[in-house]
């Protein structure tokens, strides 16, 4: 995943946010860990029976970067019981420490970040079930079986990702 998608039209921006009460007092997570090809796997294969959203993101895309207030607010209000939501960082290993860590905690994320690095695209299309183009901010949307449901290679809405707060029963 090399590409940063450059419509800023698309790109939410922290006052675009519908404001929280629970995005102000959740505490920042400390869990930052890279993971392998094969661990992503297993985290994807791990949450089947839930709704899982899944977003690719790099601290070098602004989109990305702006998104993350969306992503938190939505992680604070979902029904926990029913979704889950995996935020996959595509930066290098090195830049753990000096961006992804320092973002994180700027932007006072209440959930983990996975690193994943030096994967292509067709590797991620082979672990996703889903082909993909490798543009950043990346969304995808699985139901309960594990089936991909939405797909987005551009930075989310809230009209977008509200919907699946608290999906229907299938």
């Amino acid at each position: 995943m090399t590409a940063c998608s450059s419509s800023t039209n698309m790109s939410p921006k922290s006052a675009d946010v519908p404001a929280s009460p629970m995005a102000q007092t959740s505490e920042v997570s400390p869990t930052v860990r890279a993971v392998s090809k094969d661990e992503l796997k297993a985290l994807l294969q791990a949450n089947h029976g839930k709704w899982l959203v899944l977003n690719f993101w790099a601290t070098w895309c602004m989109p990305c970067v702006n998104e993350l207030p969306l992503l938190a607010k939505f992680y604070n209000e979902r029904d926990a019981a029913q979704v889950v939501l995996l935020s996959v960082s595509v930066d290098d290993a090195e830049s753990v420490e000096k961006k992804v860590i320092p973002l994180v905690k700027e932007k006072r994320l209440p959930f983990s970040v996975y690193v994943l690095s030096g994967l292509n695209p067709e590797d991620l299309t082979e672990i996703l079930g889903k082909p993909i183009s490798g543009t950043l901010p990346c969304t995808l949307i699985y139901d309960r079986q594990g089936r991909v449901r939405e797909h987005w290679e551009e930075a989310l809405t809230w009209e977008r990702l509200a919907p699946w707060l608290r999906p229907a029963q299938e």
